[in-house]
């Protein structure tokens, strides 16, 4: 009786540890996708970075598959085979990108997909994507050490630039320590401040014209917008033309006339600057008063003839007949 169930207890052990074992493997095996057909898709990459075959195959953060080998191919580049699921391969487009990353931030190494099109079409099974390069750690360690190395370079820099204005060199030195530049520096903002007044106060003018421009009734408005005003300013300008271009004309002659007065061999000019001409008219004027004395005496000999005066008598009488006429006259 004890040699029996000793071995029913084993029995049941053994089933169990069967039934365990079996259903680690189906676990697995659902997991891996080991008993579902799947289909083999390759990724090209530059670097393995340390990706291994059972790692993860991920797309859009969910599993879709494990990858199965890591090689080389003939122009040493990477080559990473992936099995997906059937129905995840629809999901999968030629333009989608694999990329080497990690599950987690010091996990295993898994393969993302990402991106893609539905009009580029969907990859077909031991079809080829194109991989993208990870950052490495290493990469980003040499970008680090050469931004200390023009961060020392920018601080240097700095501090010599520093060191200058403290000094008052360059026109920044001058700025903090110079008083006098400080004065000039507010006396120009004074007048950039005093031209700003100016400015609004000319838009506050302009704005005043613009009203009165859009006011019907103005003068600026019907100067700018009645078409029979803006003719005849139109024909005021001409005629003020015609009259300026008159006394240009005038102006011109009376230049002319100045410059023929100038000029000895024009008879005006001779009048004026010959001495000997001048000399000749002071003896014909002389002649001439000599000629009138002579004149007037020889009428007062002609009044005194007996033959004329009778003539003379009767042309005086009739004078003061007129005069004393005009004087009766009320």
């Amino acid at each position: 009786m004890r040699t029996y169930s000793r071995q029913l207890l084993l029995g049941l052990f053994i089933t169990v540890g069967v039934g365990l074992f079996a259903l680690a493997i189906l676990t697995v095996g659902s997991r891996q996708k080991a008993f579902s057909h799947t289909a083999r898709i390759r990724i090209l990459f530059d670097d393995a970075e340390g990706l291994q075959s059972g790692d993860n195959v991920r797309l859009s953060g969910v599993k879709i598959g494990t990858v199965k080998k890591v090689s080389l191919d003939e122009d040493n580049r990477v080559e990473v085979w992936i099995a997906v699921g059937e129905g995840d391969l629809a999901h999968i487009y030629t333009d989608t990108r694999g990329k080497i990353g990690n599950d987690g931030f010091i996990g295993n190494r898994i393969v993302v997909l990402r991106g893609g099109t539905k009009a580029a079409g969907r990859v077909r099974e031991m079809g080829s994507l194109m991989g993208e390069r990870t950052v490495q750690t290493e990469d980003m360690l040499a970008t680090l050490q050469e931004n200390n190395k023009n961060l020392l370079v920018i601080t240097g820099e700095m501090k010599v630039i520093a060191h200058k204005i403290n000094a008052g060199d360059g026109t920044v030195g001058l700025l903090l320590n110079d008083g006098r530049m400080a004065d000039q520096l507010r006396r120009t903002v004074a007048g950039l401040n005093a031209a700003a007044v100016r400015t609004v106060e000319m838009t506050a003018r302009l704005d005043e014209f613009a009203g009165e421009l859009n006011d019907t009734g103005g003068l600026a408005h019907r100067v700018v917008a009645d078409t029979v005003v803006f003719r005849r300013l139109q024909e005021m300008m001409t005629e003020l033309r015609t009259a300026v271009a008159a006394v240009s004309g005038a102006a011109a002659g009376i230049r002319e006339a100045s410059g023929g007065l100038n000029r000895e061999n024009t008879p005006a000019g001779m009048l004026l600057h010959d001495q000997g001409v001048a000399e000749d008219l002071r003896v014909t004027a002389g002649h001439l008063r000599t000629s009138s004395q002579k004149l007037d005496e020889d009428l007062e000999a002609l009044q005194h003839n007996f033959l004329l005066r009778g003539f003379f008598r009767k042309k005086e009488k009739a004078r003061r007949d007129s005069v004393a006429a005009a004087a009766r006259r009320p």
